[in-house]
């Protein structure tokens, strides 16, 4: 939502009041007498220096300018207040370059050093991923300033060494929409880098955009680098409104050299491109484009004290100077109270309680005292900081439960701020993660006066079980298709009556942490134990597919569904997605024609007596669609035509399962016999970040009616 802020000459006041309290805050930047400048500052009897690693993008002089002195800044805000005190403490910074640093080695070096408290960075998200894999590990403090990536947040959340302070991007993406729905754009498409900074993006558009009743037109990634095929693209149907999501500031210039300034549509970038480097390399192209960047919250004062002690804006520096301030008040906390865990330290001043005051500018001197002094009583409030208020979710800890967006143009070659926004409970169940609950309320309408098809005697039940990725960062989708194909053991299925197709490279995978087997929960049982796999994916095309559903059986495929007119078939498919295809492993997939041209085929073979699909891949509805019309045959998936399906349960730095095929399993275990209906209403409230579709109910049957006993109950005559 749009925040009303107070008048900035207001805040202005306020500010000055502030920085008056504490003039020396900004005496460099004033003027005075030769003799007054070379009077040294008092030194302190001692001064305890803790090591920290500050990993930033250095390469270009200017941005290398502005981190080394806004670290200093901090560094000088702590010094002013614990000089000549036997608890002085500053930072020993070792700077790295994150442009030329080869992340991984980085990572190794790092992150296992005992002498290195803490690491700051890196700024993007694709490299703190890099850094956290390792620092999951060692535990090591990694307190990243602009990491906003929603996969990376919830994959380390409750680790409790990640303390990212921006929310994820899934608020980014709220916030580009609402500026857009605000000048009345309602055909909206999307073009983002593809790699973890994009994602966010990619994931949440088109179920942010379902929400807010605004219309999908295309969903496009690209490769950092070379935009500019996609940007024709997505420019190609003339939407009233691109978002532009730069996986690198360079990649600014090479999509607006696509874009005709006199078109209908409106461009809007992501914070990528609020960075003055943009400005540089654009020139005139960047003249009066506009998006949004994350900031500091005004009322901070911190965006008009920068301007004064440095003679320009800041963009994101808050971020940073509150990564070094926040680290300076943990390891104040420890050399007053002792201890040697930053992050129980971190803990103590950031998770949000009642106890939490709001009260602006405290984290300048004139302020920030009472918060020391409350460190050495340990008595502990949320630090306020430059960018907001520092409050952390007590639950999974991470990151910080909001954020302050800023929509800004490009004007005279500098940004002009327009106004400023948060996302503060406009959408969301709660904070929980920032912004990762929405409540939902696109709900699909049924016709409960559904006149029902007339259907032969149920006779036998087959199913289908398809895991359709490998390796272990799919660990996911091969648990899920055991534990379905678990449920069904469970249920009274015997292995002549289930064909299971899984790659089968998890179980005894050199990064299982329980070898021999696989789980879809930590505390869960093993899916693993007795399982009979016909297929392994690698074995099989999509092209075969055809005969194993049809029960044409060779010397290469001797398991099939044997299956008829009176015969119900269940299939559960978990894999990827793209738009119009189901991946199948690596470099194959199964796409919407295929889909089609296999429903008929089964329809006309009178193959089955009714047959339901429960697919769980991104993208699901472009190709279940393809059932509509074909009578006796439903689809529902776990995400629409647009849209991506979302993991779920992190552990040890992989997904066990994905949200809604986790709901589908404890709803089925716990109601084998619930109706359509109740199904689909459980799993669209449980399902997060996708809509949960039911495709072809008409010529199905009423999903009031119809239920999933007839595909689970334990015996045919029951």
């Amino acid at each position: 939502m749009k925040r009303n802020y107070p008048d900035i000459h207001l805040i202005y006041s306020k500010t000055l009041l502030w920085l008056c309290c504490l003039f020396s805050l900004l005496s460099g930047c004033s003027s005075s007498t030769d003799e007054e400048a070379t009077i040294p500052p008092p030194a302190p009897s001692k001064v305890n220096l803790y090591k920290v690693a500050v990993i930033m993008p250095l390469s270009d002089t200017s941005a290398k300018e502005k981190c080394e002195r806004t670290v200093a800044w901090a560094q000088e805000t702590i010094y002013e207040l614990t000089v000549g005190d036997e608890n002085c403490v500053q930072l020993d910074v070792e700077w790295y370059n994150e442009d030329t640093e080869d992340m991984e080695q980085l990572a190794m070096r790092l992150a296992y050093r005992e002498d290195l408290y803490a690491i700051i960075g890196p700024y993007a998200s694709q490299n703190v991923e890099i850094i956290a894999r390792e620092c999951a590990v060692s535990h090591k403090p990694l307190i990243a300033p602009t990491a906003s990536s929603a996969d990376l947040v919830r994959l380390y959340a409750q680790e409790g060494f990640l303390w990212s302070l921006v929310e994820t991007d899934i608020s980014q993406c709220e916030t580009l929409l609402s500026i857009a729905l605000e000048e009345d754009c309602r055909r909206i498409s999307l073009i983002a880098s593809d790699d973890i900074y994009g994602q966010t993006f990619i994931d949440w558009f088109a179920f942010q955009a379902n929400e807010l009743g605004v219309s999908v037109d295309k969903v496009l990634k690209y490769t950092i680098g070379q935009p500019e095929a996609a940007m024709c693209e997505a420019l190609s149907t003339s939407p009233e409104a691109l978002i532009c999501v730069p996986g690198k500031p360079a990649d600014v210039r090479k999509m607006l050299e696509q874009h005709d300034k006199e078109s209908a549509t409106r461009l809007l970038f992501s914070d990528n491109a609020f960075q003055t480097s943009v400005i540089e390399s654009c020139g005139d192209l960047a003249e009066e484009i506009e998006g949004v960047g994350t900031c500091a919250d005004p009322e901070t004062g911190f965006d008009i004290a920068y301007k004064v002690r440095f003679g320009e804006a800041p963009t994101w520096e808050a971020y940073l100077y509150d990564a070094a301030f926040l680290t300076l008040m943990g390891v104040y906390d420890l050399q007053v109270n002792g201890g040697t865990d930053l992050n129980t330290s971190l803990r103590k001043m950031t998770i949000s309680d009642e106890n939490t005051d709001n009260q602006q500018g405290a984290w300048m001197p004139g302020l920030l005292w009472v918060k020391m002094l409350g460190i050495q009583f340990q008595s502990y409030t949320c630090l306020n900081g430059a960018s907001g208020l520092l409050a952390f979710d007590k639950n999974v800890y991470t990151n910080v439960l909001h954020s302050t967006y800023c929509h800004w143009m490009i004007y005279r070659k500098n940004f002009l701020v327009l106004d400023y926004h948060t996302t503060d409970g406009s959408h969301r169940t709660n904070a929980n993660l920032a912004g990762w609950n929405w409540k939902k309320e696109k709900e699909q309408e049924f016709d409960s006066g559904l006149k029902e098809p007339e259907y032969p005697a149920l006779k036998e039940r087959w199913a289908v079980v398809i895991a359709a990725s490998r390796g272990w960062s799919n660990y996911r989708h091969q648990a899920d298709a055991l534990a379905f194909y678990q449920l069904l053991k469970s249920r009274g299925y015997d292995d002549e009556h289930i064909i299971l197709i899984e790659e089968d490279d998890i179980a005894g995978h050199p990064s299982n942490f329980d070898p021999g087997k696989v789980y879809i929960s930590p505390d869960g049982t093993d899916v693993y134990e007795g399982a009979v796999i016909d297929y392994k994916l690698s074995e099989l095309s999509p092209a075969d597919l055809v005969d194993i559903f049809c029960g044409k059986r060779s010397d290469r495929l001797p398991h099939v569904v044997s299956s008829g007119e009176q015969d119900n078939v269940l299939v559960f498919w978990s894999g990827h997605g793209m738009q119009g295809n189901l991946l199948w492993g690596d470099a194959d997939n199964f796409s919407h024609w295929q889909a089609a041209e296999l429903f008929d085929t089964l329809h006309r073979r009178r193959k089955y007596r009714k047959m339901l699909w429960l697919v769980e891949t991104c993208y699901a509805g472009s190709v279940a669609k393809a059932c509509e019309g074909i009578p006796g045959i439903m689809c529902m998936t776990a995400s629409g035509e647009w849209e991506t399906s979302k993991p779920d349960i992190p552990y040890k730095s992989v997904w066990l399962s994905n949200r809604f095929t986790y709901s589908l399993l404890s709803e089925l275990t716990a109601r084998p016999e619930i109706s359509l209906r109740e199904l689909y209403y459980s799993l669209f409230r449980t399902t997060i970040g996708s809509h949960v579709q039911i495709y072809n109910e008409r010529n199905y049957g009423s999903v009031y009616r119809n239920n999933m006993k007839e595909y689970l109950q334990k015996r045919i005559d029951e």
